[in-house]
């Protein structure tokens, strides 16, 4: 492992850490619980990932390949934290950003499966206490097609409130008044859409819950996180920060790599859009759990293939429940980014394998994040 003095001015460590620390596979990690056994294959995919983030200046990622029976290739590379000089990990935490999605969809689909939820359940007939254009579907507010604007969350104010006050922010968004268009015939890409997916969640459960957010840790933990073994993963910063093992993000400038002053918060109004921290190692559980036609590493049945091909089946723009399509139709991606991390998924059905990476500097990883999805595909695909 490499130590850098904490004198050293970040660009100077980042010029270190390029010469001097390349992949850091999991054999290499200290005996910590939530240690994973796989390893760095050593393979081209790796190769080619550590050349774009040199390139780059990105101080630091993780990545994971898995197919049906688990992760079958994971490796950190550089530094979760230039400062201390910890390197990053497969076991290293990042904020995953919009990838959390895809895992919002999931949660949503749970719920269709065991009858509590249908795709086609109008958000008036589970937010009754507002003026909802009657007919906004969960599906539509999952394919980003219920006609909420982008924009809509410039609106909302910094301070979010009493979390018994959310309901009434987010769903006044869907007023027929506000909206772009007739729900389904247009797509926006919206965080406030997928937000008030995750309540609505919330609500089908519980049409009593008051303190949606509270509602939607507890909901999303229970049906996701735990079912799925994804023991390291949190919402909250709070919880995140203590566990030791969050990197810390960078900005790059002229001037080198600088860290950034977190903006993350536990008190997060629009939590089920990606507010998740996780791991290489919990992102693949999920990946693997989808590739293998909704069943767990363990055997346990999450989802049906049916349901996963539903969520996988793209709307307007390509953008499926989560998931955006490739132009190739070869594979499906979703990218994100949030408090100066960047992250990338990417799952290619019928080759039943996927691929996860997170990283630690938005800005610096834009070619790494971007150029992922095709180098792994054409990793798989020969």
């Amino acid at each position: 492992m490499t130590h850098l003095p904490s004198a050293l001015l970040l660009f100077v460590a980042f010029t270190v850490m390029a010469s001097g620390c390349g992949s850091n596979d999991a054999d290499g990690a200290d005996d910590d619980d939530g240690a994973t056994d796989a390893v760095a294959l050593g393979s081209d995919l790796e190769a080619a990932l550590a050349e774009l983030a040199d390139a780059g200046s990105v101080p630091g990622f993780a990545y994971a390949v898995v197919d049906a029976d688990g992760i079958v290739e994971t490796a950190g590379y550089g530094y979760a934290n230039l400062e201390r000089g910890v390197e990053a990990r497969p076991e290293t935490l990042f904020h995953i950003g919009s990838t959390h999605k895809a895992m919002n969809a999931l949660l949503a689909a749970t719920l269709v499966e065991d009858g509590t939820l249908r795709w086609d359940t109008a958000l008036a007939d589970l937010a009754v206490d507002f003026d909802i254009e009657p007919n906004i579907t969960v599906e539509q507010l999952l394919t980003m097609t219920s006609g909420v604007p982008a924009d809509a969350e410039d609106d909302l104010a910094e301070d979010p409130g009493d979390p018994e006050d959310w309901g009434s922010v987010i769903f006044d968004q869907f007023d027929e008044a506000r909206l772009l268009d007739t729900p389904g015939s247009v797509f926006d890409y919206s965080n406030i859409s997928a937000s008030a997916a995750g309540y609505a969640a919330v609500l089908a459960v519980d049409p009593d819950e008051t303190d949606l957010h509270q509602g939607y840790l507890e909901l999303f933990t229970e049906r996701v996180l735990e079912p799925l073994g994804m023991s390291d993963s949190t919402l909250l910063a709070s919880e995140a920060q203590a566990t030791g093992r969050l990197a810390a993000s960078y900005e790059l400038d002229a001037e080198g790599v600088r860290v950034l002053e977190s903006e993350d918060d536990d008190a997060d109004l629009l939590a089920p859009s990606g507010s998740l921290k996780s791991t290489v190692v919990d992102m693949a559980r999920f990946l693997q759990m989808l590739v293998a036609d909704g069943v767990t590493a363990d055997g346990s049945r999450i989802v049906t293939p049916e349901t996963i091909a539903t969520m996988f089946e793209p709307a307007l723009e390509n953008y499926a429940m989560g998931w955006e399509q490739a132009a190739s139709g070869d594979y499906l991606v979703h990218e994100g980014a949030f408090d100066g991390f960047a992250s990338v998924i990417v799952i290619a059905p019928d080759d039943q394998m996927a691929m996860v990476l997170l990283t630690n500097s938005e800005r610096a990883a834009v070619d790494l994040v971007t150029a992922a999805p095709e180098l792994f595909f054409a990793s798989i695909s020969g």
